[in-house]
């Protein structure tokens, strides 16, 4: 990994905890239902990553290395991405949680969809 893109994946890292962080310091019995926290934890990474701007972007969706509109059938969605939407120079999935695992279907899914020479980073927040 690049010095340029570790920097950047350890600020999207950032984002993520801190999104996780806010979630956890106004919930309620929210916290303890982990597809609630996960959903509303990417939420506010989503707008986190937005604001960062500078070749962010966040929930962009590929199939078979296009970029297409969100919930496109076979598609994969990148929680965030940096780089030109088009060839992003890598794609971030974020789990959340203890027990958030990716699976090899979902790895595979987006070898297949993301553009070519897009690098996958993995990321969790706890």
């Amino acid at each position: 990994m690049s010095q340029k893109n570790m920097r950047l994946k350890l600020l999207l890292q950032d984002l993520a905890e801190e999104a996780a962080q806010e979630f956890d310091d106004t919930c309620t019995f929210d916290c303890h239902i982990p597809w609630v926290r996960g959903a509303k934890i990417h939420k506010l990474f989503e707008h986190k990553v937005k604001l960062a701007g500078n070749g962010f972007d966040a929930e962009v969706s590929y199939l078979n290395g296009s970029r297409v509109n969100h919930g496109r059938k076979g598609s994969s969605r990148a929680d965030a991405i940096y780089g030109l939407p088009a060839a992003p120079e890598f794609a971030i999935e974020l789990k959340t949680g203890y027990f958030a695992f990716v699976s090899d279907r979902q790895i595979n899914n987006y070898k297949q969809n993301l553009p070519s020479n897009t690098v996958l980073y993995l990321m969790w927040v706890r």
